[in-house]
């Protein structure tokens, strides 16, 4: 059997080929996979730095809530107060009038 060198050489030069192609896609994928886990770190890592600020909101919105009802029950109570100066202040007139 003789086998010609052109074939020989054909033949591991597609073997060389497939081989390298093969190689070359387990690298791209592996690749693909390191930049998947890169991609999903940063967002898991901005969803949580998301999740951080809306809950520092939600403690300050409560604080503010906190702060109206008081300020609304303080304001509530100025009236009150004031209705009630204006009534000594009609009665006082009123008999200063007589």
């Amino acid at each position: 059997m003789h086998i010609d060198i052109g074939i020989l050489v054909g033949v591991a030069g597609t073997a060389f080929g497939i081989i390298m192609t093969y190689l070359k896609y387990r690298k791209s994928c592996d690749s693909d996979i390191e930049n998947d886990a890169a991609i999903r770190g940063e967002l898991k890592a901005d969803l949580n730095y998301i999740r951080r600020g809306i809950e520092e909101i939600r403690v300050e919105l409560k604080a503010a809530e906190k702060r109206d009802a008081e300020l609304s029950e303080r304001v509530l109570k100025v009236e009150l107060s004031d209705r009630h100066a204006h009534k000594r202040i009609d009665e006082i007139l009123e008999r200063i009038k007589e």
